[in-house]
């Protein structure tokens, strides 16, 4: 996806397309079964296996997708331990993603906190809130 002249456009096999079009594109398609939601989803263990797998792995009940080269190679990442190999598998399954185009990311959340100055917490990055890492500046 790309921000050209203030609008979203999504780039695919199709062309570039704004959102509308991208929508209408898809639903269109001759034979497909295509559902359209907005997908809300945290990443606790901040691994792609909690993401390829469940969204785009083929009998996964949360996909829609199903790709024989994408299944391989997230199988073969999942039992990878080599860090560098595991990371090139899961770019190889990004490039498939992007050029077979089967979710459009619309929107990426922001996430915000309103905290009281006497509380000494930071934000994690997997988005947990965890009380325990709380305290009281002044100790009350």
């Amino acid at each position: 996806m790309r921000v050209r002249r203030g609008a979203y456009e999504v780039k695919s096999h199709r062309g570039v397309l704004s959102p509308g079009r991208a929508v209408r594109s898809f639903l269109q398609i001759p034979g497909a079964n295509v559902t359209v939601w907005l997908l809300g989803w945290g990443v606790t263990t901040l691994d792609a296996d909690t993401v390829y797998r469940p969204l785009f792995r083929s009998g996964s009940v949360l996909a829609n997708y199903s790709n024989a080269e994408v299944d391989r190679l997230v199988d073969e990442a999942r039992t990878t331990m080599d860090g560098k190999k595991r990371l090139g598998l899961y770019h190889r399954i990004g490039r498939i993603l992007i050029e077979d185009t089967p979710a459009v990311p619309l929107n990426q959340q922001v996430d915000l906190y309103g905290v009281a100055k006497r509380l000494v917490w930071k934000a994690r990055s997997d988005e947990a809130i965890r009380v325990y890492d709380m305290a009281l500046a002044d100790g009350k």
